[in-house]
This record gives structure tokens, sequence and C-alpha cells, in this order.
């Protein structure tokens, strides 16, 4: 099957032992925005973008081109929760009853939905609006090489600071309290259990796996934010979303989101902003 023929068709294109070899070429680089550029000319070419096969962000587009933000606030925020994906942030902000108030409303939160990935403008309002009313800014992401990105680019201001090695504006610190180990920790216990269920996994396709392994030398301090477990699932090729734990878990969840929440809001000003 050709190329063509498989963008185009409903099967979904096997690559070559060829193709492994030159998705792979970027590891010749040592320099990460040298890399970047060589992974994303591989994998935004036929059949792979065609076929869905690549990490969706910026593809396509200027780099500061048009873009969403979207930031719910409140006057007394404590902490400024940005989410990768809307159904988290929903469920951040959903009161079960009327005497029962959200995970946002009881952390005092402000919070913001960003697309991937958010351009220098985007990081600066962030930046900009956290400072201003002197609260920590912390993500949300599924387990994901995308989700991880989209946190570097935020911490470091922009998706071309992190290709330039920037891990973080003075500022701004940015709380990943995304899923990670943590997480699977505490979801196993909740549901007495010492494993992942299967269920709740989604596996990387071959060019996502080689997507992550770039993500890691972008993000050198990834095992420190995502903990020994959740490194662990990334490196056997497979992904967590918090759709699953929203979905078989949706209390518990929203309960501990809020834990989270609370504890980075509880930062000492001094620390936020020097």
């Amino acid at each position: 099957m050709s190329a063509e023929e498989g963008a185009g068709s409903a099967t979904r294109y096997s690559p070559t032992p060829d193709d492994v070899l030159r998705a792979a070429e970027w590891r010749g680089e040592r320099a990460v925005a040298a890399a970047w550029k060589m992974y994303r000319s591989f994998a935004s070419d036929l059949p792979w973008e065609a076929g869905g096969e690549l990490p969706v962000f910026d593809v396509g587009m200027p780099a500061d081109g048009f873009e969403r933000l979207m930031l719910r606030t409140r006057p007394e925020a404590r902490v400024v929760l940005v989410c990768e994906k809307t159904i988290v942030l929903e469920a951040a902000d959903a009161w079960s009853a009327s005497d029962r108030p959200s995970a946002a409303h009881i952390a005092g939160a402000a919070l913001a939905w960003v697309q991937p990935l958010p351009s220098a403008w985007t990081c600066k309002v962030l930046r900009d609006h956290a400072k201003g009313l002197k609260a920590p800014l912390a993500f949300f992401g599924d387990l994901d090489p995308q989700a991880l990105h989209l946190f570097a680019a935020l911490r470091a201001g922009g998706p071309d600071a992190v290709l330039k090695g920037r891990s973080w504006v003075m500022g701004s610190p940015f709380h990943w309290i995304g899923l990670d180990g943590r997480w699977l920790d505490f979801a196993c216990k909740h549901l007495g259990i010492s494993e992942v269920p299967p269920s709740w996994t989604i596996r990387l396709s071959w060019l996502d796996q080689e997507y992550w392994e770039l993500v890691k030398r972008m993000v050198p301090d990834v095992r420190r934010i995502v903990g020994a477990r959740g490194c662990e699932l990334l490196d056997r090729g497979v992904k967590i979303e918090a759709d699953a734990l929203l979905t078989s878990m949706r209390e518990p969840f929203v309960q501990e989101l809020g834990r989270r929440l609370r504890r980075v809001g509880r930062a000492p000003a001094a620390r936020l902003h020097r």
C-alpha cells in the first residue's frame, strides 16, 4: 500500500522499517530546536498527518496567529487552574448540589483553558493575570506526551522558549497537578487495586512513542513532574486520559482535584512573584 492510499483509506498505514528509522533521525541532532524541526518534518508528511498520527497542536498555523484563551476568574482567586481539556475544567466548576460547592469555589480558583500549543502571548496573559492576583498557576493535563509538552510551553513562556532550553519564567511558577504517579496511587487505593485497570490506558501509536522520546529531551525534569510510575507507563507505550477517571470515579476525582488546588493556593505569596 502506498502512502497516498494509506492516508485515504480506513485502514491505518503500517510503517515500514525504513519509516521507523526515518522517524528517529531527530535523535542525531544535539539541539532541541533542530531535533523538533526534523521530527515535525517527518511527522507532518503523508500518511501520518492525514491519518491522524501527528500530535495535534499548531500544525499549519502561524506561531502567533488566531488562538483561543478562555478565562473564568474571581477577584479574590487564590490559584489559577489551567486545563488542556474543558471536561476537567467543567468538573472542577460543577456544584454537586446547592449546598455542595464546586472544587473551584472551595479552592478559590480562577479557571482557564488554552489550546495546544499556547503562544508566548497566551503565556504572558496568564502570567500577568496570576501576578495581579498574587496567585500561583496550576496546570492539569493528561498523562501523555502532548500534555507535558503543553506544560513545558506554559512554564517557559511559549513553545519557542522550550526549544531554546528555557524551563521557566521568573514570576510565573506553574505547578503540575495533572495525572501522574500520585494520581495513579490515589485511584488504585480508592478502587482497592494495585495496578491501573487496562481499560484506562490508551496505546500510543508508534509515532507518538517517538514523540514521547523527544518530549523527554524537551522536559528533562519529566520524571520529577509525573513520577516514576507515570514515566514507566509512558515508557511502556501507553497513556491515560482524565476522561477515564471522570467516568469511573468522578466524585473522588473532583475531591482530590480540589485538595490539590487548595495545597497550591496556600503557597506564600512571597515565593510566587519575586
